[in-house]
């Protein structure tokens, strides 16, 4: 079983401010006790609650975007406040198929997060208002030495994110009102190739100088 099967065993998840996903361990409820928690789901009910497994995190912010990679069979999760030994449900997300903001949250207060399944597993990323959302607040990306991907665990979402005044790269009506973020490089030779390793269509890259 793992260790953050029980709320007093909670993995503490980081969040992320520029778009990057973070590397947290792929879990699968699976391997979580099966035996159903004393503490009910968003419906009252105690049925439903083997196989969870939680997590905690310090909001930043009032909102907070949930990404869910690899999921299989869903991605059901309940948000607490207060502590383990007195925890009060906040919101719910009882659809496998929608992964919404946590929100009205209240900035440097500690919160708790359950994640439901059985035959589910999912690679669990929390992210704030990104401070990359504007060219000023550009974050810095690696340059690698060798004309290859820098690492497939560099991975990024626009969650949060705004949609930009500029849209001088979309060539295309139906790009319009995509949300973008802002990176930055120190060139190390004449010439770059940018590794765009992605499994959503219609993500559009645009390089500036100056």
């Amino acid at each position: 079983m793992y260790p953050n099967d029980i709320c007093s065993g909670a993995m503490t998840l980081p969040i992320g401010n520029t778009g990057q996903l973070s590397d947290s361990a792929f879990q699968w409820h699976f391997y979580a006790n099966p035996v159903a928690s004393t503490i009910p789901d968003c419906s009252g009910n105690l049925s439903g609650t083997a196989r969870d497994l939680w997590y905690s995190f310090i909001a930043p912010d009032t909102s907070i975007a949930v990404v869910l990679e690899q999921v299989v069979n869903g991605g059901r999760y309940q948000l607490f406040s207060g502590s383990c030994a007195g925890l009060t449900s906040m919101q719910c997300n009882p659809s496998p198929l929608s992964f919404p903001d946590l929100v009205s949250l209240v900035p440097g207060q500690q919160y708790y997060l359950r994640t439901f399944g059985v035959q589910t597993g999912h690679k669990l990323s929390l992210l704030s208002k990104p401070i990359n959302d504007e060219c000023t607040g550009a974050a810095l990306l690696p340059v690698n030495a060798v004309n290859a991907p820098v690492s497939e665990t560099l991975r990024f979402s626009n969650a949060l994110s705004t949609v930009p005044l500029n849209n001088d790269c979309y060539f295309n009506a139906q790009f319009n009102g995509h949300k973008d973020l802002w990176y930055k490089f120190i060139a190390t030779s004449t010439s770059h190739t940018v590794y765009m390793l992605t499994p959503m269509t219609q993500t559009k890259a645009q390089v500036y100088g100056g």
